[in-house]
């Protein structure tokens, strides 16, 4: 097969791994020693546009090295931002992150989560609402899988909460969980003891392969998803209402 026809069909597997609103945009160029390849993609956290170059050289062990190396940061990538139950691995750990739709104006959001008392609010910007969540007990009733739902979920849940909103839709990220146990316990491995802090990266999130543990994916991240999606759900707004009549 020719080489750049290899070189070309490892780059779109990078570049499916990295695809949104229609980017990346990618060239190959072809020199007399090298290939010059480059690809343009949006950055998700920043929203800032990224240029990523890379040069292999013709002929050589270094180019089949660096397509393999194209291949596994893709399958890797593709891996950790495929979400399970609204969960991502980030390089911050594990987060959860769902957006709402509702049928409210943004202040009315806004004011609804100001209000609320299960989290403190901690900095009020422009562009989103971050509250802390310090030892929060679920419903465990509401996990929709009574019976099956790990022990941990029982425990108080604490972690930072982002508020992102605009008109008719608002977003919930939850990062830094932690979860403080109310008893001694072992679960998948993980032991501990009352009082004792356990992030939930301990129960979900596999280090040595980089992915999420096999009993969170059957059973704890559906479990915890669904308390999640209750918890921030808008359920009622007050009808705010003037006395000048």
């Amino acid at each position: 097969m020719n080489r750049l026809l290899i070189l070309y069909t490892a780059l779109m597997l990078v570049a499916s791994s990295f695809a949104q609103d229609g980017l990346p945009q990618y060239k190959i160029n072809e020199g007399v020693d090298v290939y010059s390849v480059e690809t343009l993609y949006l950055d998700n956290d920043t929203k800032e546009y990224i240029t990523k170059k890379v040069f292999v050289k013709k002929y050589g062990k270094d180019e089949f090295k660096i397509i393999k190396e194209l291949v596994e940061i893709a399958e890797k990538k593709r891996i950790k931002e495929k979400p399970l139950c609204n969960f991502y691995i980030k390089e911050t750990g594990v987060i959860w992150q769902y957006v709402y739709e509702v049928d409210l104006d943004r202040k009315q959001i806004r004011d609804y989560f100001e209000a609320q008392t299960f989290m403190k609010l901690q900095k009020l910007t422009e562009a989103s609402m971050v509250f802390t969540l310090d030892k929060f007990s679920f419903n465990i009733r509401k996990s929709g899988s009574w019976g099956t739902t790990p022990m941990y979920l029982n425990d108080p849940i604490s972690g930072s909460v982002t508020v992102q909103s605009k008109d008719n839709k608002y977003r919930i990220t939850v990062s830094n969980i932690v979860f403080t146990s109310s008893m001694d316990l072992n679960f998948g491995g993980v032991s501990t003891n009352g009082n004792d802090q356990t992030p939930l990266e301990e129960y979900a999130y596999n280090y040595k392969r980089d992915v999420f543990k096999s009993l969170f994916t059957s059973s704890g991240a559906n479990a915890m998803n669904n308390l999640l999606l209750d918890l921030f759900e808008i359920k009622e707004i007050e009808s705010i209402t003037s006395d000048n009549w």
